[in-house]
């Protein structure tokens, strides 16, 4: 299966997948204590189908609340929903002038192919007003790399410590780190241990593609996540699959 054909899958399936429903807790966790006021202007980059995005424009009505995306299968699909707004860009070029956001949420866009992580952080930098926030997810942990990684288009993941050192480098200061999918981790990091025994580098077949259209699937997913968004209100994680961090532009 091709990794376009995979992609149109995620597309399709985000808006009912446990997946995305879970992690949209998750950031929903994460932001909980982070004051968002009327005429506010939250950026969410790389935001897919934008489910987070319509989440926050409709919990913070009198905010502006705007998805950039660049792949127009998401696009459509984000704009034919809810109440945000969307524009399709490049995150590593923003169409926004300086200084105008309060919130930048980059969940899974900053550790895509073709990313640099360096040049991304300082255009989030260059849009934030001073002390804006940058939420950040990315893909944890090199070792578990793997045909997903491929299929799904994550170009890398990384250490805590390149995280940490990155956003010092791009002018921010950390305010909260931490952890998710850690309930999923240690299966994942049984598959990436059989894949490398068996040299197995091709993409996701069909059938293992069909997972992220599975009700049994989704719902454990899902429950998975809901458990640790729960957590994620009053603590941090030791240990997931995702890296998550709050910075604040200095």
């Amino acid at each position: 299966m091709k990794q376009a054909e995979l992609l149109t899958l995620l597309y399709n399936d985000q808006a009912t997948g446990g997946w995305t429903q879970g992690m949209a807790r998750i950031t929903r966790a994460i932001l909980a204590r982070i004051p968002i006021h009327p005429a506010d202007m939250v950026l969410e980059v790389g935001c897919g189908l934008g489910k987070v995005a319509h989440t926050l424009q409709d919990s913070h009505p009198a905010a502006h609340v705007t998805g950039v995306e660049i792949h127009p299968v998401a696009l459509a699909n984000a704009a034919s929903h809810g109440r945000a707004t969307f524009v399709q860009g490049n995150l590593l070029h923003l169409p926004f002038p300086a200084a105008c956001a309060h919130l930048l949420l980059a969940l899974d866009s900053f550790d895509q192919v073709g990313i640099d992580l360096h040049q991304a952080l300082a255009e989030a930098h260059r849009v934030l007003r001073p002390n804006g926030l940058l939420l950040l997810r990315v893909s944890a942990h090199p070792r578990l790399q793997g045909a997903h990684d491929v299929a799904f288009n994550t170009g890398r993941r990384y250490t805590r410590a390149e995280i940490a050192a990155a956003l010092a480098h791009a002018g921010y200061a950390i305010e909260r780190t931490s952890y998710a999918n850690a309930l999923l981790a240690a299966p994942v990091a049984a598959l990436r241990s059989l894949e490398r025994v068996r040299s197995i580098n091709a993409l996701p077949t069909q059938k293992s593609a069909g997972v992220y259209g599975s009700s049994i699937a989704n719902a454990a997913i899902h429950k998975a996540l809901a458990l640790e968004s729960a957590w994620l209100r009053r603590a941090n994680l030791p240990l997931g699959l995702s890296l998550l961090v709050l910075a604040r532009k200095q």
